[in-house]
């Protein structure tokens, strides 16, 4: 677990007439769930992305638990796709124990930690089948395993809700709140809904046009924009 600083970072990808991101200040608490909400082009992948080590940083610096996110030092990030990615010919529990394989661990230890990630997220049932004959509820409960598996100093997900129907989002997103509650693992979450980032969020930043607007909790967001936050468990 590790807490997130942004300090002045601009991200230009090449033959841009504007940056990606630009000069942004932003510190993510250790233990948070922090939600970049913005449409379409926002900057909000590009963020997560820079985080995952995916895109460089043009200008400015990003530290994760005081220290500077270099080729040198690149703390285990685990990154949620928005279409899970998902090996659709793998097992439940091949899929889940994927990050695992860099790491090295006894075999013992990979069961230990894919069985225990399964039984958190109501997977354990499931282990043996496919990947391709899961319903979207299910990938991403996988997905969300397999992020967690690795134990990462932080957990980024990128607008995972979006290709959901709308009667198994309200259940999904409070399964991520009580995921990260119970790890207490700082979340970076992207989303284009700004009713699900302040249902989601203990605070929410606004991008536009890579820009910070506004960082808010929930409560204090202005009267008439929408949302209530999710309760997090007891």
């Amino acid at each position: 677990m590790a807490d997130i600083v942004f300090e002045q970072v601009t991200c230009r990808y090449p033959g841009a007439d504007a940056p990606a991101v630009s000069e942004l200040d932003l510190a993510v608490a250790d233990g948070e769930l922090f939600v970049v909400c913005g449409a379409p082009e926002a900057g909000k992948s590009t963020v997560l992305r820079m985080l995952a080590g995916l895109v460089p940083v043009t200008n400015g610096r990003i530290l994760v638990g005081g220290q500077e996110l270099t080729d040198d030092h690149e703390p285990l990030m685990s990154l949620v796709f928005q279409n899970y990615a998902l090996y659709p010919n793998l097992t439940v529990a091949q899929n889940i124990a994927l990050p695992l394989s860099e790491l090295r661990l006894p075999k013992k230890e990979v069961t230990r930690r894919v069985k225990e990630a399964a039984a958190q997220l109501d997977l354990g049932d499931v282990l043996g089948r496919t990947g391709e004959t899961m319903p979207a509820g299910q990938r991403i409960r996988i997905a969300l395993a397999r992020g967690l598996v690795r134990e990462p100093a932080a957990l980024l997900m990128d607008e995972p809700l979006a290709n959901l129907e709308p009667r198994i989002r309200a259940e999904i997103a409070q399964l991520i709140v009580d995921a990260q509650r119970r790890h207490g693992i700082t979340t970076v979450y992207a989303s284009a809904d700004p009713e699900e980032a302040l249902a989601l969020g203990d605070r929410v930043a606004l991008l536009e046009h890579g820009v910070l607007r506004e960082v808010a909790v929930p409560e204090d967001v202005a009267p008439g924009r929408p949302g209530q936050r999710a309760a997090a468990p007891d």
